[in-house]
C-alpha cells in the first residue's frame, strides 16, 4: 500500500512510504468563504508496515494543509481544487478538477449522493 497516492495522507509524495499494509485517517473542514469559493483545511495520520501488528503507533506520519475549492457545478459536485499539504519530509502541491478521492474515508459534509451500505454482504 502507498501513502501519498489518491490523496491518502496528502503531504507525502506517492511511493515515498510503501509496504504491504496501511492505516490512514484524515479529516477535512470546508467552510464557505464567498459564493462558490470554499477553504479546505485538512489533517491526517498514517502508517505503513509489513503487518498491522508491526505498526509503530508512537511514530505516526502526520500531515496537514489547506487549499481553495471553487465549485463549478454544485449539482454534480465539480470543484476546481488545489491542495497545499505539509508532511514530515516537506510539502507537496496537487491540483485537480473534481473531488479528491476519499476511498473509505468519512466526509465532513454529509451528502445524499453517498450510496447506502447494503443490509447484508450478499445484497448488491
Amino acid at each position: 500500500m502507498h501513502l501519498g497516492i489518491n490523496n491518502v495522507l496528502r503531504g507525502y509524495s506517492a511511493g515515498r512510504y510503501i509496504d504491504r499494509d496501511m492505516l490512514a485517517a484524515q479529516v477535512e473542514y470546508r467552510p464557505l468563504v464567498w459564493w462558490s469559493l470554499e477553504a479546505a483545511l485538512f489533517a491526517g495520520v498514517g502508517e505503513v508496515g509489513p503487518r498491522f501488528q508491526d505498526f509503530d503507533y508512537t511514530n505516526l506520519l502526520r500531515s496537514a494543509g489547506l487549499g481553495p475549492r471553487f465549485n463549478l457545478r454544485s449539482k454534480y459536485d465539480v470543484n476546481l481544487r488545489a491542495d497545499f499539504p505539509w508532511g514530515k519530509n516537506g510539502h507537496t502541491l496537487s491540483m485537480g478538477l473534481g473531488e479528491a478521492s476519499w476511498h473509505g474515508f468519512i466526509k465532513t459534509r454529509f451528502s445524499p449522493r453517498i450510496p447506502p451500505i447494503p443490509a447484508a454482504f450478499g445484497d448488491r
